[in-house]
């Protein structure tokens, strides 16, 4: 008999690559989200350290000084608004991204099922052919033994 041969072996590799793309695809995804999350999180500890010079400076503070304080809360504000724009955003694509990937993989997944139906198919007739080979022999060799013709 033939050896097992899955025909839609080419499209199944194909797939495989495919699906191992996307994840690629979406781990890129999760850690820019994880870069921006520490970089919000830095942003909130910077703007947490100048909240803490007024109290440390009492009544030696400008008005100069001040200013400067209240333009770098409205900076740190806008960019942790951007910052929040852009993590939606990221959220987001990652949620696309993971759909993608969970289609790639029920592609995949459905190639790699028929594949293994198909070869235990082929098995089943292997081992058909191989019992009706091995009466066959046992048959030729027991009128063999007894004498008697074919």
């Amino acid at each position: 008999m033939r050896r097992f041969e899955f025909q839609l072996q080419t499209a199944l590799e194909w797939r495989a690559a495919r699906l191992k793309e996307e994840e690629a695809k979406l781990v890129r995804l999760r850690l820019e989200r994880d870069n921006l999350l520490r970089l919000r999180a830095d942003i909130e500890k910077a703007a947490g350290e100048n909240l803490k010079i007024i109290p440390m400076r009492d009544a030696r503070i400008t008005g100069c000084e001040l200013g400067l304080l209240a333009e770098c809360g409205r900076s740190t504000k806008s960019r942790l608004q951007k910052l929040a724009a852009q993590l939606r955003d990221c959220d987001s694509r990652i949620g696309q991204q993971t759909r993608v990937v969970m289609e790639a993989d029920r592609q995949e997944q459905l190639l790699e099922d028929l594949k293994r139906d198909q070869f235990a198919e082929w098995n089943y007739e292997l081992n058909r052919e191989t019992e009706a080979t091995a009466g066959e022999l046992f048959l030729a060799r027991w009128s063999q033994s007894t004498g008697k013709p074919d």
